[in-house]
């Protein structure tokens, strides 16, 4: 029993161990947390254009920003892959999968969730780059926190409903 015990404890501390070097690792850094957001957004968005009948409001925002989508996608898969040079690759892709099933049943679920698509096409509609679209999207729904420290007051949300003076984007749920 007391040799039971020794194993159960020493997992703990070894499981408390690798969580703890885990959580240093998972943090993101500017451009690794930008490119999370890029995914959160372009799986949505591709839920949407499936679900919400928004097809070409899709095409027309993957053809604007396309240069800007394929560089975000190398940076999130070098992200992962620094994470785990073994299954980094494995990862990505795993991670863009629940993305888009997460979406999926969001949008079966929650009645608003065409028209905030269709808020956020129309947003980037008048935007220059994926940059500016993703600057002001939430970090809520993305597995990773950013590594910088940021005054809970000064979230890059509150930033975007500043930047829309009120507008429909204060609103969003992202």
């Amino acid at each position: 029993m007391k040799a039971m015990r020794k194993a159960g404890t020493a997992i703990v501390a070894l499981l408390a161990m690798s969580h703890a070097a885990w959580a240093d690792a998972g943090c993101a850094g500017p451009r690794d947390m930008a490119a999370l957001k890029a995914a959160v957004m372009q799986q949505r968005l591709m839920v949407a254009a499936l679900t919400c009948h928004d097809v070409e409001a899709y095409n027309r925002f993957v053809l604007t920003f396309r240069d800007d989508l394929q560089k975000s996608d190398a940076a999130l898969l070098a992200f992962f892959q620094h994470r785990n040079a073994q299954s980094g690759t494995q990862d990505y892709q795993a991670y863009k999968t629940r993305l888009a099933n997460g979406n999926a049943l969001k949008s079966i679920r929650d009645d608003g969730f065409c028209g905030r698509a269709d808020a956020w096409f129309r947003y980037a509609a008048r935007r220059a780059t994926l940059n500016d679209i993703v600057a002001v999207m939430p970090e809520r729904g993305i597995e990773y926190a950013a590594c910088e420290k940021r005054d809970a007051d000064e979230t890059q949300y509150a930033k975007a409903e500043r930047v829309e003076g009120g507008s429909s984007a204060a609103g969003w749920r992202w």
